[in-house]
Parts: C-alpha cells; sequence; structure tokens
C-alpha cells in the first residue's frame, strides 16, 4: 500500500497493479485512489471495468494496446476475473505488447504465487 501511496503522490504509475486479499474495504479504497489519480478529470472516457469470470482476455489486450484519448493513460480494472491468479501464456505475451500509457489493475480475493501470471507482474508492476 506504501508503494501505491507513493505512486500517486509522485505521479508516475507501473503498468501493473495487482491487490488481492480478504479486505474488500482495502482493495476498494486503493481501487478508488488509483483510479481518482490516473483519471484526474473525471472522465470515463479511457476507463474500463471488468468483473467476473466471463471476460474475454483478447478484449482486454486490445484495449489496453490503444493509447487514451485526451489524457496520459488508460486506466483498466479487472475486479475477480481470475486472470490475476491463473492466465495462459497468450494473454501474459499480450500484457508484454500493450500501450506505456495503459495502466492495468488486479483485484483478486486470493493469488497464487507460483504462477507465471503472479511472477510477471509482481516483476513489471
Amino acid at each position: 500500500m506504501k508503494v501505491i501511496k507513493e505512486h500517486i503522490k509522485t505521479r508516475s504509475f507501473k503498468q501493473f497493479y495487482l491487490l488481492y486479499g480478504s479486505e474488500d474495504y482495502l482493495k476498494k479504497l486503493y481501487r478508488d485512489k488509483l483510479k481518482s489519480a490516473i483519471l484526474e478529470d473525471g472522465s470515463d472516457m479511457n476507463y474500463s471495468y471488468f468483473e467476473g469470470k466471463k471476460v474475454d482476455p483478447t478484449e482486454i489486450i486490445e484495449l489496453a494496446k490503444t493509447v487514451p484519448f485526451f489524457n496520459d493513460h488508460r486506466f483498466i480494472i479487472l475486479d475477480g476475473t481470475g486472470l490475476g491468479k491463473k492466465s495462459d501464456d497468450s494473454f501474459i505475451k499480450g500484457l508484454k505488447e500493450i500501450s506505456d500509457t495503459s495502466v492495468l489493475l488486479f483485484i483478486e480475493d486470493t493469488i497464487e504465487k507460483r504462477k507465471k501470471i503472479y511472477k510477471f507482474l509482481s516483476k513489471q508492476g
């Protein structure tokens, strides 16, 4: 949480963030803080929210490759999608190709630290 506070303060954001655990209040609090810091103007034009297991990873990657419009960043939240816990190699490969201006926030209840996606996110984010 200290890292997120520092990134908000300095306005230097990483491409990937992963919030996990049983503390729903804290996850929502930092989700909202990141959203308001990244999307300063309050516009939802560069904001996308995906929730649940029935999301299309290809759609997320294509959206993340898109350059933001009238803002410095595009902010994408993946809440409870399972993509932060377990993802195939094609999704991870796609994450490597996204725009430098995209910020993805993965929110999960639990995480498996031995999975490739966790190792990728902890290295890149």
